[in-house]
Formats: structure tokens, sequence, C-alpha cells
């Protein structure tokens, strides 16, 4: 495993909020994120969450104060038949 810091400010792959925060990053070529959401916690984004713990290692080492790392989890609850108007 490979993490490289995204250290420019435009890359397509990132939002603007992310880039500036400095919380972008590549993981063997894939998009991983976080992102700063109050003084202490940081949102974690990324495709494989086995990698996380490594990733907020790395980012730790920039930003020691953030301590408090969330995965947003999104689940399907149901599926809804569309109905026809």
């Amino acid at each position: 495993m490979e993490i490289k810091r995204v250290t420019e400010y435009n890359n397509p792959l990132f939002s603007q909020i992310v880039l500036n925060q400095r919380g972008a990053f590549l993981i063997d070529e894939e998009p991983y994120k976080i992102e700063i959401i109050s003084s202490d916690s940081a949102l974690v984004k990324g495709k494989n969450g086995e990698n996380f713990k490594k990733l907020i290692e790395y980012f730790r080492y920039y930003s020691p104060h953030i301590n408090n790392f969330l995965m947003r989890i999104i689940k399907k609850l149901f599926l809804l038949k569309r109905s026809r108007f």
C-alpha cells in the first residue's frame, strides 16, 4: 500500500474544501479524503475501509489535533417500485 498526499489545489477527484484542508490522498492511485468537520474531528472517506487506519496515522503526522475520525455509512434500507403515472 502506497499513500500519497495530494498537494496541489486543483484536482477533480476531490472537493475544494478537502484540497484546501490538505486532506486529499491517493492510496494505490485510488482517492481517499479526510475532511475536517470540527476542531478535533474529521470525516474519512475512501474505497477500502481497511486502509483507513494507516491513512489516519499518516494524516495525524500533519494534524495531531484531530483525534476523532468518523466514517459515513450509507445503507440501502429498502427498494420501492416506481409508480407509473
